[in-house]
């Protein structure tokens, strides 16, 4: 209900929420490890990846941590899908992994195969599809369209090569 900005400090590793037109505090709260991608607000709910392994599920309202999931590997890019109850998460090489939202759980890996480090972006969620975008040299990257209407098993459907390094 608050028009407010939500940034993450690099320096204090804190999650920061601020009002929008004033730039006054809301609230802060200290995450301990970097963060991967952006973090994802939806539903009242803020989803932040970190280069630690985990899934932060975060109260918008308070700034109280209510779960965090740890995965073997770095992970970003949480982005919702269209069921209402499931988040894509994409793991740091190979693999990205399917979490339901209450509770907070990973309950499916799919193997897509992606380079380690190839993930600089967040996701997109389009519909019943996701985009990602995996980054190969300093000039190429390749779109890559994943169909998850079964949110049990994510798979690639069409993908492109484009020119040049996608960061946004």
């Amino acid at each position: 209900s608050l028009p407010s900005v939500v940034l993450f400090d690099v320096n204090h590793r804190e999650l920061i929420r601020l009002n929008q037109n004033t730039g006054e505090l809301i609230w802060r709260q200290s995450i301990d490890e970097d963060v991967s991608g952006t973090p994802l607000l939806h539903e009242g709910q803020i989803y932040l990846t970190t280069k630690g392994g985990h899934l932060y599920k975060i109260d918008l309202q308070s700034g109280t941590i209510s779960s965090r999931l740890t995965f073997s590997q770095e992970v970003t890019g949480a982005v919702p899908l269209s069921d209402g109850a499931h988040l894509v998460v994409a793991g740091d090489r190979e693999v990205v992994y399917t979490v339901t939202k209450q509770p907070l759980e990973c309950v499916a890996v799919s193997f897509l195969e992606q380079k380690s480090g190839s993930i600089e972006t967040a996701l997109l969620s389009m519909g019943p599809y996701v985009l990602m975008v995996e980054n190969g040299t300093a000039e190429t990257g390749q779109l890559r369209l994943l169909d998850a209407r079964d949110p049990q098993q994510i798979t690639e459907i069409a993908s492109a090569d484009v020119l040049g390094r996608v960061l946004d």
